[in-house]
């Protein structure tokens, strides 16, 4: 028994060895990895500012030939060839050494791997997901999608993942609007196919229902108020919705309508001022040519009055700002709280002061998320108020509002319009 463990352990000895002399090669081997590394990102670099795009291209990665040379060395084989440029499209994404213009190189795999085998939708949607990682600008992403729906264009899932691409907030604000009306394109085409494929009775289905609630909300974004305010509307009064979903709806059905109210007065007073040289004193005469006749068009969709500067010739709605400024409010709040831990519970002095803070600590490398730069601009301003002016106190950090903000009172028409619960509710 002795001389077998010994013998064990003289076999076994040689192969630990081997591991230890193999270990201290790749660690010696680190450095030098990563030296190549650096050198090989700034030689693409020097690359780039001296040679045009197909040279950059070439060097990063053994040239791609295009989809029919492929389809020739495979025998015809397009299959075999389309998993081939998959499989190595799959070793460049995790190849360290080849960064670079990757998305431009992925791209191409992609693209040619569409080619050679058009119907690969699974793969489409993978390589799509892994491009819109990759690249920021998602109308470059978009590009390939197109691609990929001219080759499947009854493919429901990449008209999905297309919309989808869309709904990642923009890092530039001001994109927001065409960032939506994108992704409602997509999801209408997916909707549009899903009952023609299914029938219209596909209609009253609840992956259909949801979509149109997420179209009406992108709607609000995009400047759709008329179809958001019809759709969300229909979400108000579907009994078989969740109480909290036909709430919602119906709060932003209030906003949709007081907005789609005042662009109609603002088109009126803007041609009343256009044909006379200057803005109406007041809106009455406004009011009088409005199909809505009445005290009813004197107030919003909340029960708030039209407010009107016979200055400017602007028209605005008090329930619209005041729903603005309930989600800002919380915001501010929130960066408030987050300065106070900062500064051993001591609230900012006023409101600027906060927002030189705030604009030092979301630097370049730690951008705002979407919430803060939407409801406070970018870079955000925690100043900026929907009333006009926040009513802060700097003694113990705290912004209140007006009464009319209360939510009880704003939302009180739209309590109205789910008071019907649903069995089980």
């Amino acid at each position: 028994m002795k001389y077998s463990r010994l013998i064990q352990l003289a076999a076994v000895f040689p192969l630990m060895a081997c591991v230890i002399f193999q270990q201290r090669s790749i660690d010696a081997n680190r450095g030098f990895i990563a030296d190549q590394d650096r050198r090989y990102e700034r030689y693409i670099q020097e690359l780039a500012k001296n040679k045009n795009k197909e040279e950059v291209l070439r060097a990063q990665y053994l040239y791609m030939p295009e989809g029919h040379s492929l389809a020739v060395l495979a025998l015809g084989n397009t299959s075999l060839a389309a998993d081939y440029v998959w499989l190595t499209s799959l070793q460049y994404v995790v190849n360290s050494f080849r960064r670079g213009s990757k998305f431009e190189t992925l791209l191409r795999f992609y693209t040619t791997m569409l080619d050679l085998q058009p119907q690969w939708s699974e793969a489409a949607v993978k390589a799509g997901k892994i491009l819109s990682a990759l690249e920021r600008d998602r109308y470059a992403v978009e590009k390939f999608y197109i691609h990929a729906l001219t080759a499947n264009p009854d493919n429901l899932r990449l008209h999905l993942e297309a919309g989808r691409l869309f709904v990642v907030p923009p890092l530039d604000i001001k994109q927001q609007s065409a960032y939506s009306a994108r992704a409602i394109f997509y999801f209408k085409l997916y909707k549009e196919k899903v009952l023609k494929k299914l029938g219209p009775a596909a209609a009253a289905s609840r992956e259909i229902r949801n979509l149109d609630a997420f179209i009406a909300r992108l709607g609000m974004e995009a400047g759709y108020y008329q179809e958001a305010a019809r759709l969300l509307l229909e979400q108000a009064r579907d009994q078989d919705n969740p109480k909290a979903m036909r709430q919602s709806a119906a709060r932003e059905f209030l906003n949709a309508r007081s907005i789609l109210l005042v662009n109609q007065l603002q088109s009126i007073v803007d041609e009343y001022k256009k044909q006379r040289g200057a803005a109406p004193p007041d809106l009455t005469p406004i009011f009088n040519v409005l199909p809505d006749k009445g005290a009813s068009a004197k107030e919003d969709g909340f029960g708030l009055p039209i407010e009107y500067d016979s200055s400017s010739g602007r028209v605005s709605s008090r329930g619209v700002k005041a729903y603005r400024a309930l989600h800002m409010v919380n915001v501010v709040q929130a960066l408030i709280g987050q300065y106070r831990d900062a500064h051993e519970d001591k609230p900012p002095g006023d409101l600027g002061e906060l927002t030189r803070w705030v604009r030092e600590f979301y630097g370049p490398h730690n951008p705002p998320g979407p919430a803060i730069r939407e409801a406070l601009g970018d870079p955000p301003d925690c100043e900026l108020c929907p009333l006009g002016r926040w009513n802060y106190d700097p003694k113990d950090g705290t912004i209140t509002l007006p009464k009319y903000c209360d939510q009880e009172m704003l939302f009180k028409n739209a309590d109205k319009m789910t008071t019907t619960e649903r069995k089980g509710e």
